[in-house]
């Protein structure tokens, strides 16, 4: 079993799909077998209050290559939100992962806040 460790938010669903019949031009795409790769990280947990930094999905050797084929994956997977049998090192979030106080952009806010104790003398 191969580990495909995923920093995405969401699950992602590669499909393959049914080959068409000979002389066949039109008609409904079936999908013949599919593979599923979890997200939620980036995600706080609502029952345990954790939010993981990312997911693991275990895949046998043929799912692997079906992933190896599929244009998506490749793209996701040279964007850094997946890696292969590596734990991730440098996380890389995508955008609806929550903001934390390391985030550049809560350090670059323009916005000013005071508590009610540095309003009072």
């Amino acid at each position: 079993m191969t580990k495909i460790y995923s920093t995405a938010s969401n699950d992602c669903v590669f499909p393959v799909y049914k080959a068409k019949q000979k002389g066949e031009t039109s008609g409904e795409n079936c999908i013949e077998k599919a593979v599923i790769i979890k997200g939620k990280a980036n995600v706080r947990d609502p029952k345990t209050l954790q939010t993981p930094k990312y997911s693991v999905t275990e895949v046998t050797t043929e799912e692997l290559k079906i992933l190896q084929a599929s244009p998506a994956f490749n793209r996701k997977l040279k964007a850094g939100f997946y890696s292969i049998d590596k734990v991730p090192s440098e996380l890389k979030a995508d955008k609806s992962a929550q903001m934390t106080e390391s985030d550049p952009r809560v350090k670059q806010s323009k916005a000013k806040t005071k508590t009610n104790a540095e309003g009072e003398d």
